[in-house]
């Protein structure tokens, strides 16, 4: 069984199903592995790295790049909590030293 395979098997179960090996590849294992953590150290991100963030950010693809969209970063706690509310109470919202609000 490939790694593919494997990957598929430990998120789906054996009800997942199975890929053709002619689709199994590298890049598949890699997003087949994909997970996505939200628990945050409390250290502050510092200036420098918030801007290579949104640098990269933009660096994104995007159609015809116009980039079409803003970003306030939000450090304040009462902000984040406000803000965590208005996402249904996610506590990783709250806890995290910085939030990342997108608007397009």
């Amino acid at each position: 069984m490939s790694l593919a395979q494997q990957r598929l098997r430990a998120r789906y179960g054996a009800s997942g199903g199975a890929l053709p090996e002619a689709a199994c590849s590298q890049l598949i294992e890699q997003l087949l592995d994909h997970r996505s953590v939200r628990a945050y150290l409390p250290d502050p991100v510092g200036d420098d790295m918030l801007t290579a963030i949104i640098a990269a950010a933009q660096s994104a693809a995007s159609s015809s790049n116009l980039q079409a969209w803003s970003v306030v970063a939000v450090r304040d706690p009462a902000t984040r909590a406000a803000l965590a509310e208005c996402a249904g109470g996610q506590t990783h919202v709250r806890d995290a030293p910085l939030q990342l609000v997108w608007l397009a």
